[in-house]
Order: C-alpha cells, then sequence, then structure tokens
C-alpha cells in the first residue's frame, strides 16, 4: 500500500512537471527576476518643452528643439513635435525641427519622446506658444543721394538700409504700400486705396487723392509726379494737388519709367504700355497679351519691360520686338546702369543680364521673390527686396 501511493505520487510529480513544461514553452513566464524585460518598467521620460523663436510671420520657417528624454532600456531615443496647427513631425534622432505656419494666430508647440526599438512613448512635454503675424513682405526700392535703401510694403511697413543694414523701421500706414519714390527734400509712397504718403521734415504724412484705387507705383521728375494703379487709374501731381490724367483703358498699370517730363512709359495688364508725350497718354499696341510688371530705359531708343510667364520686351525707339527667353517664370522687377547693363528679376529668384536679342543668367536664389532691384555702379553689386523683411545683395563682375 506504501509503495502505491509513492507510485502516485511520482505520477503526479512527473504529471505536473509536464504542465509547468508546456506552459513555459508556450511562452508563459515561468518565473521573474529583476533582470527580466517587463514593459511596466520599461519607459521614456517626457522630454524638455520645446524652445524656439517666440514671433515668425506666416511663410516663414521657424526652428524648434527639444531633447532631455532616455529610454529606461538604454535605447536611442526618437523625437516628435506638435506644431499646434493640426500638423506633426515625422519621429527622428535630431532634437531639432523645422515648420512652416501658412496662417497668422497664437499656437502651442509640445513634443514626444520614444524608444527607437520598442516604440514606448513619453508624455507630451509642456506647450511652447509662437505668434504667427501676417507677412509683412517689403515690395518696392528707392535709393536716395546717399546711397541709402528706401523700401515699402504690406501693412505700411517702411525700411531704410544704410550699408546693408536697417537704420530705420516704422509701420507708417494702415494700407498695404506698393511703391515708394523721392528726391533730395522729399520722398513720396503708394499704396491700397489710393493711399498716397509724403515723408518731409522727418515725418510722413498722408495726402489727399481723387482716386480709391490700388495704386502700384510712383515716381517723378524735378516737380512732376506719377503714381498708376488699378482700373487704368494714372494719377498727377506738380506737387501740391493730386489730379487724374486720362489713360483710355481700364487695365491695371504696375510699372512707371520717366524718360523726361514729356516722355513717360507706364506699363500694366494684358501687355498694356501707354506713352506721355507732354500733352496726352497714348496706347502701344503690341502682340503681347502676358501682364507686365515693370520698365526701366536709358533713353528713348533703349528701353525695357518685363513680366508674365517670361516675357521680356525691348524698344529701340521705333517699335517694340520680344527678347528670347528660356524662363517661363514672371519677371517682376528690372532695373539698370547703363544700356550694356540691364538686370531682371523673377518670381522663383533668378537674376539675368538682359541683351537687346538674348538673357545672360547671373544668379538664383530658389524660393525668393525678387520684387524690385536697384544697382550701385560705385559697388558693382545689386540690391533686391523679395518677399521677406530682408535686404539681399547679388555682386557682379
Amino acid at each position: 500500500m506504501f509503495s502505491q501511493k509513492i507510485v502516485y505520487t511520482k505520477i503526479f510529480v512527473c504529471f505536473l512537471v509536464l504542465v509547468l513544461s508546456c506552459f513555459c514553452l508556450g511562452g508563459l513566464k515561468c518565473h521573474y527576476s529583476d533582470d527580466d524585460d517587463d514593459d511596466s518598467t520599461h519607459n521614456v521620460n517626457t522630454p524638455n518643452r520645446p524652445t524656439g523663436q517666440t514671433t515668425a510671420q506666416v511663410n516663414q520657417a521657424v526652428q524648434f528643439q527639444t531633447g532631455g528624454s532616455f529610454c529606461s532600456s538604454g535605447e536611442d531615443v526618437e523625437y516628435r513635435f506638435d506644431f499646434g496647427d493640426s500638423e506633426q513631425s515625422g519621429w527622428s534622432k535630431n532634437t531639432t525641427q523645422n515648420h512652416t505656419y501658412k496662417n497668422a494666430g497664437t499656437f502651442k508647440v509640445s513634443a514626444q519622446a520614444r524608444c527607437s526599438v520598442s516604440l514606448v512613448t513619453s508624455s507630451w512635454s509642456d506647450n511652447f506658444n509662437i505668434t504667427i503675424n501676417t507677412r509683412l513682405d517689403l515690395v518696392s526700392i528707392w535709393k536716395d543721394q546717399k546711397e541709402d535703401l528706401w523700401t515699402v510694403g504690406k501693412q505700411g511697413e517702411w525700411k531704410i538700409f544704410s550699408s546693408g543694414k536697417t537704420t530705420k523701421e516704422q509701420r507708417i500706414s494702415e494700407a498695404d504700400l506698393y511703391g515708394i519714390w523721392g528726391t533730395e527734400k522729399k520722398v513720396y509712397s503708394c499704396g491700397a486705396n489710393g493711399t498716397i504718403l509724403c515723408y518731409e521734415n522727418d515725418k510722413w504724412q498722408k495726402e489727399q487723392t481723387p482716386t480709391l484705387e490700388n495704386l502700384y507705383r510712383i515716381s517723378g521728375m524735378n516737380a512732376n509726379l506719377i503714381a498708376v494703379g488699378e482700373k487704368g487709374t494714372i494719377l498727377h501731381s506738380s506737387g501740391k494737388t493730386w489730379h487724374k490724367a486720362v489713360s483710355h483703358t481700364q487695365e491695371a498699370l504696375y510699372g512707371i519709367w520717366i524718360h523726361q517730363e514729356n516722355s513717360i512709359f507706364v506699363v500694366g495688364a494684358k501687355g498694356s504700355i501707354l506713352y506721355y508725350d507732354g500733352v496726352s497718354w497714348k496706347k502701344w499696341e503690341t502682340k503681347n497679351t502676358e501682364d507686365l510688371y515693370a520698365i526701366w530705359g536709358t533713353d528713348y531708343n533703349h528701353v525695357w519691360a518685363v513680366g508674365q510667364k517670361g516675357i521680356l520686351l525691348y524698344f529701340d525707339g521705333v517699335s517694340w520686338s520680344k527678347i528670347p527667353c528660356p524662363y517661363t517664370s514672371d519677371w517682376k522687377a528690372v532695373y539698370g546702369i547703363n544700356a550694356m547693363e540691364i538686370y531682371a528679376g523673377s518670381n522663383d529668384g533668378s537674376l539675368v543680364l538682359l541683351k537687346q536679342n538674348h538673357i545672360e543668367s547671373i544668379d538664383s536664389r530658389q524660393g525668393h521673390t525678387i520684387e524690385a532691384l536697384v544697382c550701385m555702379d560705385g559697388y558693382r553689386k545689386i540690391y533686391c527686396i523679395d518677399n521677406s523683411l530682408k535686404l539681399n545683395e547679388f555682386s557682379i563682375k
């Protein structure tokens, strides 16, 4: 009887060992120790609150930085950012990420970390706030007698650059400003809703105008001033009162070049070219129907106009001809040093030298729209403003 119990006991022990072995082979843990990998103790700590600039503008690249996270198992850590505008970055071992906001507002930026092997994630960090403002693009430039560069742009932005550095900056109007030109004593700027401002005795004052149409360019010679804009608007002033002129067009007018007081060229939408002979405005008919944005010349026999879809035109004093151009971008600006050195800038950042029958590439700044150009003969440099608040410099040979 006793031996029978021993047999049963041995059978039970063997059965128990077999069952436990099956469980272990099935992937269940049969025992635990401090060295076992347990997800309950595997963690990644929360990253630091992101840092970066606190203000920026729409379409301006902004860089954020975080860090400070570790994986409890010693593996590498990856980070991602939530930019607060419904967009997140991808996971990366880099602790910095760039982002561009498309809309104005205040956004909460946070960061998260994870183990690069197990993908265990941390909690999200505390928020970092950034305020995005509407972009204050500079769109027009004028060089004074001291070779300081005056610029104006969106939301009434006004800046003066001296030797490439900002010396004055102020918001001088609620309206967007599109053009600037001046003399030794006065500087004028034009813009949205018929706005014309005059700078004299260290202050800007608004002038009365007979229009509410947007004015895109302003220029002058001696005491005579010309401003052009929407719906064929042309304004003239001898320094006191602005009057409307009859333009014989309803197309928007974008550019002015004054050869003499009785010889003025204006260009605009749908290939519009107007000419003032001292008595009245006349429309020049050409085969071009693309918008023309800017015009410049050295004399009546050497005039260049530039515009939409790579259009480049040259006037020899008798007729307009098209300059062959391999570019399809929009030419936004034209300016020269002399008849042999005329430069044009485009909305894709291309800068070219214009000849009578061809062009030569000078430089390219991809991602930038060259809005206006000015040349410095003594320094052999070209300065341009683009879709930013910066002054860009091109060196020329």
